[in-house]
């Protein structure tokens, strides 16, 4: 079980939890419950409660999106840089091949390292040593000895696109956390669970209420799964896939066979 289906299961324990606490209370303490001005009182702060919540659960949402699309362009991006740099060094000439050879071997170990469970059938061994080489590979192509001025260019640019290779693995790298702070969260819940208190505060002890607080319940859980899914891109239900990765060292071998 990943971390995020913990917590949002934890989320769903207390906030159900607070409705039957309410519910308790109403069948314990009826008497002032009754009062028409207790109710407008409890109501209207509910009813700002609940505004704070949605907003709160808005910002949460579209910041965790935000955060995801951005490490999918990054990844893209990524995949896109890896092909031109085959293309380039095929260009350049043999002389070229061992570079491109340690770039390939690098990126599937970072590959391995980033998403274990889908590149766990790929027909390559996961060498630990490899995820480092990137900057290996930038030597490599320093050392190139250019004998025209087609040659100095491509080498130029191979150098170029290593450089924003190398810069882009250890963004994904750096990024590959969580962007959200507990503390929003965790008011959060507290809002919604005094909501649920609420809800069940005045609510009529029924099958029908029951059920109605138990897929409420249900579905914030749900909204708080998909937020920490979303949030934390490389690993629980919500992941961003390394086939554009894989496909663009498919698309290189193709030019340089390994």
């Amino acid at each position: 079980m990943t971390e995020s289906v913990m917590t949002a299961l934890i989320g769903f324990s207390i906030v159900f939890g607070g409705a039957m606490a309410g519910m308790a209370a109403n069948i314990l303490w009826p008497g002032p419950l009754s009062c028409g001005e207790t109710k407008d009182v409890v109501r209207g702060a509910t009813g700002m409660l609940s505004l704070l919540a949605a907003l709160v659960l808005g910002l949460l949402l579209s910041s965790a999106k935000n955060s995801f699309d951005t490490k999918t362009r990054e990844v893209q991006e990524f995949a896109a840089n890896l092909a031109l740099l085959g293309s380039v060094l095929h260009d350049y000439g043999p002389e070229a091949k061992p570079a491109w050879v340690l770039m390939r071997e690098a990126t599937l170990a970072k590959v391995h390292l980033m998403w274990p469970n889908d590149s766990r059938n790929m027909p390559v061994m996961f060498d630990p040593r490899l995820v480092g080489k990137f900057e290996a590979v930038q030597g490599m192509v320093l050392a190139l000895t250019p004998q025209s001025n087609a040659q100095h260019w491509l080498q130029s640019r191979a150098l170029q696109i290593v450089a924003e290779i190398d810069h882009e693995r250890w963004l994904i790298g750096a990024q590959s956390g969580s962007s959200i702070q507990p503390p929003f969260l965790y008011i959060l819940l507290c809002w919604i669970t005094a909501l649920f208190f609420s809800f069940g505060l005045f609510a009529r002890v029924n099958t029908i209420t029951f059920l109605a607080l138990l897929i409420c319940a249900a579905s914030i859980s749900a909204a708080v799964l998909l937020i920490l899914d979303l949030d934390s891109p490389f690993a629980g239900l919500i992941t961003i896939s390394p086939q554009p990765i894989l496909h663009a060292l498919a698309m290189a071998a193709e030019v340089v066979p390994p």
